[in-house]
């Protein structure tokens, strides 16, 4: 194939899967970030959801500009991913902001950092 990577429908790894791969669980802990730092800072539910969708479209943004080849699929499926994981968190937490700590958040951006770090690494290994 020339060097030409084939993209299956579901991969149980960082390579692309056009309806799932290991990306998804980076989307849905940065989903959940976002969540967390809504309620640690007090914004609006409407707001909250506005923010999370925007930063997770510019997120697919910022791939396309860096060439990152995925499939339109793909790429719709991770925004829906990082939503879903933000509506789950924001929703059962958002009237626990007395007890939302800064711990939850640095716990959840480490997942995230480290995820990434492993994607990011296997992605470059293609």
């Amino acid at each position: 194939m020339g060097g030409e990577e084939i993209i299956t429908n579901i991969s149980l790894s960082y390579a692309e899967g056009r309806f799932f791969d290991l990306w998804m669980v980076v989307h849905v802990l940065a989903g959940v970030e976002i969540a967390l730092i809504a309620i640690f800072t007090k914004i609006s539910q409407k707001s909250a959801y506005i923010y999370a969708a925007a930063v997770l479209v510019l997120w697919e943004v910022g791939e396309i500009l860096l060439n990152i080849q995925e499939a339109p699929s793909n790429r719709g499926i991770d925004v829906i991913v990082g939503i879903v994981g933000f509506a789950l968190v924001f929703e059962f937490l958002k009237d626990e902001e007395n007890k939302l700590t800064s711990g939850r958040i640095v716990i959840a951006t480490l997942a995230l950092l480290a995820t990434s770090l492993v994607g990011w690494l296997a992605y470059h290994q293609r």
